[in-house]
């Protein structure tokens, strides 16, 4: 139930890449998955600063019936782990993410992990080029289940 969802301003991004341009709004085009279609992501950005760092904050909406797993979660667990990645130019940008706690669950086998329910936000700084106005992509990877699920 692996699903990388991504954003597109101004097109359907086939790629499904997010483009976001500094401070304008993005609206979510999910993958054809089981997690895409339980989750909608949107993001805005600040406009960057004097010295070429820019707050971007992607919004999550999941679901009643759903949850996703967190940012926080046992190695063997580590692909399931919430993520959100930023490019400029096709290449990796330099940001500091700060991912909302979540629940701590915990599951015998497994430990303690989060998860997250409900709206949340992360919020990121992005670090630039001065003057730089080239979109940003932003890429979510996230798994998630649904709430009442029996085995």
């Amino acid at each position: 139930m692996k699903s990388n969802v991504a954003c597109s301003l101004g097109c359907l991004a086939i790629s499904m890449v997010a483009v976001l341009c500094p401070a304008l709004p993005i609206v979510a085009q999910p993958e054809k998955s089981k997690t895409g279609s339980y989750v909608k992501v949107h993001a805005s950005a600040d406009k960057p600063n004097a010295v070429g760092q820019q707050i971007v904050t992607v919004f999550l909406d999941i679901d009643d019936k759903y949850f996703l797993i967190g940012n926080m979660v046992p190695e063997d667990f580590e692909d399931a782990r919430f993520q959100v990645r930023f490019l400029i130019n096709g290449k990796p940008a330099k940001a500091t993410i700060s991912y909302p706690p979540g629940n701590v669950t915990k599951e015998k086998a497994l430990g303690p992990y989060t998860i997250y329910e409900g709206k949340l936000a992360c919020k990121a700084m992005i670090q630039r080029r001065v003057e730089d106005a080239s979109p940003i992509e932003i890429a979510v990877s996230m798994q998630g289940y649904p709430k009442h699920r029996s085995y």
